[in-house]
């Protein structure tokens, strides 16, 4: 379970096959809505609202 595509990238790279993915979905609250956007933003991960 992630939205981290570098963790993807990362267990691929070890030789484990990645079947799945299971996005991990949340509400952003008032404190973690900017910090939600940055990872999104510059660390490429996918989005964490559905």
């Amino acid at each position: 379970m992630t939205n981290n595509p570098a963790k993807i990238l990362a267990l691929v790279d070890l030789g484990i096959n990645v079947v799945n993915r299971i996005p991990l979905h949340i509400d952003p609250s008032n404190e973690n809505k900017a910090y939600i956007a940055t990872k999104e933003k510059k660390m490429g991960h996918w989005p964490s609202s559905p």
